[in-house]
């Protein structure tokens, strides 16, 4: 999968434009998120609250005249898909990384998901606690069902057909970038090779059976599974300048823009 020559020109202007503005400190979170739907013309969600009516008791009125109270409901969610094109029912789950090793082939990791699987023994088909007693192949297993379910659910809850990983890796200095997309993998623990870092327990590592690569790491103390790829020969780059606008500039002009 890779950008059309059109959504590469959109990514490239994006992140100039980006940095141009004086109070983004960085390309992640919201504003990574905002770039991609402006890559696919989507529709960018609006992260400010959405303010709602206060509810009375049961069995009160308000005064005539009155206004009732708003409300901040809940805005941004914990739901996969970052973005998703309702008309082909594609989601799309972004990253935004930082690396110093941008060659191709390069290793790198990132945490996919929260996964805290202790106390969850039922749930995730268990007659016995789950434990760091409990052997490394049967927490793996807990392990993939925890994320095949969180992102089978968060299909239907979002109504998505076709679900993705998008990842920017981004350069020390912000120069350069590397737009990655594949499908978003659902794990077969028996896969996998299961065993603990060391013996105190700290990291639980998953290796392909096939090629003994790295590809899923677990730590429990922090409930953070990472994913292990490498930086694809094929990957869009983009090498820009980041630039500033002066901020005094900046402010005196958007306002202007705006009426």
């Amino acid at each position: 999968m890779s950008l059309t020559n059109e959504e590469v020109q959109r990514l490239e202007e994006a992140l100039k434009a980006t940095w141009a503005v004086p109070f983004v400190d960085d390309i992640e979170g919201f504003v990574w998120e905002s770039i991609f739907h402006y890559i696919k013309q989507l529709s960018i969600p609006d992260p400010l609250p959405i303010w709602g009516r206060e509810k009375l008791p049961r069995g009160t009125r308000r005064p005539t005249g009155q206004e009732p109270a708003p409300k901040p409901q809940k805005g941004k969610t914990k739901s996969l898909f970052d973005a998703v094109d309702k008309a082909n029912k594609i989601g799309w789950s972004l990253k935004a990384l930082q690396c110093t090793n941008l060659a191709e082939n390069a290793n790198f990791e990132f945490v996919i998901q929260r996964a805290s699987i202790f106390g969850k023994s039922e749930q995730l088909g268990f007659t016995e606690k789950l434990s760091l007693q409990t052997p490394p192949a049967d927490l793996g297993r807990a392990i993939a069902k925890h994320w095949n379910d969180k992102v089978l659910n968060d299909m239907r809850e979002q109504s998505v057909e076709e679900a993705r990983l998008v990842i920017l890796i981004k350069s020390l200095d912000r120069k350069q970038y590397i737009y990655i997309e594949r499908p978003l993998a659902l794990f077969k623990a028996e896969d996998f090779e299961w065993a603990w870092s060391n013996e105190k327990f700290v990291g639980l590592q998953a290796k392909q059976k096939l090629d003994g690569r790295p590809a899923l790491k677990w730590y429990h103390s922090q409930t953070q599974l990472f994913e292990c790829l490498t930086l694809p020969p094929n990957a869009t780059r983009i090498q820009i300048e980041p630039k500033r606008m002066e901020v005094g500039k900046f402010v005196h002009t958007i306002p202007e823009l705006l009426l």
